[in-house]
């Protein structure tokens, strides 16, 4: 009879919960299966990002790049017009399939659709009005790509509605936890979008027509999730007959917080490029956004470890059993850090040397950027996995008070930083660390005591953490040290493959606990006799 799996980290859950609550062998194949089809799919997003970025802005220069990255921010906001009805979705879609109440879920889907659909009326005409304006907002776009600029603006507006649109399949797939097919769509997606990106800057042609590549692959991706979603859940009925004033109700109750959390994210995300391009020039967002852009994608390699256990985490708290989620909200925080120290540590030390193998030498004022926002990210990760905390127990108002706090005074701090204290584009990221690491330390202790969790059991793990961190941090400078300023992908690529060898055995000794690394020997056990008898035998 084989042992049960026990969690990445045990220490939480000898305190918390009993032997019965830990997840079972189909739970550990549901969830390993979702995490690599969601890294295959990643890995694939970031293989495009990592050949194609040069080769845009290179075709496309700074400045034009810089009014992309810029419009690209700007429209983000109109995303605002969804007033948190994702959120509302996602809560309510898992909480009604905890309970197994199928017909619930279709009342959901539609209503929410139709509220998609009627805000495409409205976010037409508030684009209209972006790209009326756009030469009062930025003046220091050149005159000649103004009118690309508004275009642009409009283009990318109808894309963000081609998304919403998709929203409510895409969350039923997510919540019947097949994560293989969303990412085959996204890969599909991308592989599109990708080559016809390449046609049309190989042709010479401008920033209008990239964004039409991006409304072709949105059509595409809107189709296939609908496939998708019908195949996953055949009882799903998307029909005006499901559209209810109650459900309406049910999802705006929850939506007014979540839109107020919409708000907060929006701010925080999108706010850097324009006030940079406000204030110093659309040159000046493609420095920023190449660091931000580095970060971003590798703090999507950590939330996927996570997102493979949000289903799971909101449909539990639909069934009120606390044990559980406390050890699901251990279990995601943990294998999520493990994959961070790894990602984000080696970032900050071999980061410049990338950006310059990558981007050119003359792109090394985006290291410093990067390292900020980095260090931002992973000391704000256990506030991330307990999101789904917070929505599955319907405590949604904290997470929209938190983030609306932290964006306030993102927003305050970023002119102070950059004007009065006259610290450039690195005031701009100082102002993004300081409110995301002291309100995400907020919301964690929150949620800590949300879930009956002991706050000493979490302090040894983060103990053990920070131990890792600062170790595989001195390994990763002791190797690039002694590399030396060599330059090329062959000596950067020994230089991260060293350090993710030395990685492995810091993380057994000081992450897995003992359980964990007897487990893990036991599953091992078949394949490694057999590679001692072949050594053996040469």
């Amino acid at each position: 009879m084989s042992p049960r799996a026990p969690l990445v980290f045990d220490e939480v859950s000898r305190t918390t919960t009993h032997e019965e609550h830990r997840p079972s062998m189909t739970q550990i194949r549901v969830y390993a299966r979702n995490l690599f089809a969601s890294w295959a799919g990643y890995a694939t997003n970031l293989l495009v990002v990592f050949f194609l970025s040069p080769f845009i802005v290179h075709s496309l220069g700074d400045v034009q790049y810089g009014v992309w990255s810029l419009m690209v921010s700007l429209t983000g906001y109109l995303g605002l017009i969804e007033a948190g009805t994702q959120a509302g979705l996602g809560r309510f879609i898992n909480f009604y399939l905890g309970r197994k109440e199928l017909g619930k879920v279709s009342g959901v889907a539609s209503t929410g659709m139709a509220i998609f659909l009627a805000m495409g009326v409205v976010l037409a005409v508030v684009a209209c009005l972006l790209a009326m304006l756009m030469p009062s907002i930025f003046s220091k776009i050149p005159a000649d790509l103004m009118g690309e600029a508004r275009i642009l603006c409009l283009l990318v507006a109808l894309n963000l509605w081609l998304s919403l649109l998709a929203a409510p399949f895409r969350l039923i797939i997510q919540s019947k936890e097949r994560f293989e097919l969303i990412n085959a769509i996204d890969v599909l997606v991308l592989l599109g979008r990708a080559a016809g990106t390449l046609v049309v800057l190989m042709l010479g042609r401008g920033l209008a027509e990239l964004a039409y590549i991006q409304i072709a692959s949105s059509v595409f991706g809107l189709f296939a999730a609908y496939v998708a979603a019908q195949r996953v859940m055949p009882k799903l009925s998307i029909s005006a007959k499901q559209v209810s004033v109650a459900q309406l109700r049910e999802l705006f109750g929850f939506s007014s917080w979540a839109f107020l959390g919409a708000i907060s994210y929006r701010l925080l995300v999108s706010t850097d490029a324009v006030l940079i391009g406000v204030i110093f020039g659309p040159k000046w967002v493609t420095i920023y956004a190449i660091g931000d852009l580095l970060v971003q994608k590798s703090r999507d390699v950590v939330n996927h470890a996570l997102n493979v256990f949000r289903p799971r985490i909101m449909q539990t708290c639909g069934k009120g059993n606390m044990a559980d989620v406390r050890e699901q909200y251990v279990s995601s925080m943990s294998l999520a850090m493990g994959v961070a120290i790894l990602v984000m540590v080696g970032l900050v030390v071999f980061g410049d040397s990338f950006i310059g193998q990558w981007m050119g030498d003359e792109y090394h004022e985006s290291y410093p950027i990067l390292v900020i926002l980095a260090s931002s990210c992973l000391l704000a990760l256990s506030y991330s996995a307990a999101l789904p905390v917070y929505a599955g127990l319907n405590r949604i108002r904290v997470t929209a008070i938190i983030g609306l706090c932290q964006a306030g005074v993102n927003l305050v701090l970023s002119p102070l930083m950059t004007l009065w204290f006259g610290m450039g584009l690195e005031g701009i990221a100082w102002a993004t660390f300081i409110p995301r690491v002291l309100f995400s330390t907020a919301g964690t202790l929150l949620a800590i005591r949300l879930m009956g969790l002991p706050f000493r059991s979490i302090a040894g793990l983060i103990s053990r953490w920070a131990i890792v961190a600062i170790g595989f941090g001195l390994i990763c400078l002791t190797i690039d040290i002694m590399f030396g300023s060599s330059a090329g992908w062959s000596v950067f690529l020994a230089k991260v493959s060293l350090a993710t060898l030395a990685y492995i055995p810091l993380a057994w000794l000081f992450l897995l606990e003992s359980a964990s690394r007897e487990w893990l020997k036991l599953k091992l056990s078949p394949i490694l006799p057999s590679v001692a008898t072949r050594r053996e035998s040469h």
